[in-house]
């Protein structure tokens, strides 16, 4: 059985144009899918499956609160919002494996909760994505 490996600094996060860095300890990014379908059964028991042409998708960022990621997201978001435009293009590859996600646009549909403690804290950035394209591959390389 071979040795598989694995190296967060291999995932690249690109939004904007921004090289996204500076990230939080343990999950710094998430994408999040609507659900693909549904089932119903009808009284008689046939069954009908529909398809969603939903393809769109949530990502949360995640970065220390010392991350300079957070200034250019911060002011992505303010030009995003001044112009009444998107941010564009998203994308995440994780050069470990497969795993490939791009989208035309995003928008921040919640800025971070600022908190401030005895450590470092981190900021969780939520942006919708739109006209989804990926490859949700494994993290080892074949």
């Amino acid at each position: 059985m071979a040795t598989k490996a694995y190296n967060p600094k291999n995932v690249a996060v690109i939004l904007g144009g921004h090289v996204v860095e500076g990230y939080d300890d343990d999950t710094f990014v998430e994408i999040e899918y609507p659900d693909q379908g549904e089932m119903s059964v009808g009284a008689d028991g046939e069954v009908v499956f529909s398809f969603s042409p939903d393809e769109t998708a949530m990502v949360t960022i995640t970065l220390k609160a010392t991350s300079a990621s957070n200034d250019a997201l911060d002011a992505l978001v303010k030009a995003s919002k001044s112009t009444s435009t998107p941010i564009s293009p998203f994308s995440m590859v994780d050069v470990n494996g497969r795993t490939v996600v791009g989208a035309v646009n995003a928008l921040c549909v919640a800025k971070p909760t600022v908190a401030r403690g005895r450590t470092v804290g981190s900021m969780a950035w939520r942006f919708a994505l739109d006209n989804i394209t990926d490859f949700l591959g494994g993290n080892s390389r074949v």
